[in-house]
């Protein structure tokens, strides 16, 4: 299993999220990614959208 953390900090890291996604999809691999959010005040509705499980 892969697993990938992203720690986050007043960053909007969705596109980065959605590139890792789609690049663990195409490789058929068993994989997690969290991302960490560190008390972000800045991208807040971008950073909390993200909840998806893969």
């Amino acid at each position: 299993m892969l697993s990938i953390l992203i720690p986050v900090y007043n960053f909007n890291s969705r596109p980065l999220l959605e590139s890792l996604h789609s690049q663990a999809e195409a490789l058929n691999i068993e994989y997690e990614i969290v991302v960490a959010d560190d008390a972000s005040t800045l991208c807040k509705e971008e950073i909390a959208g993200i909840t998806a499980k893969c």
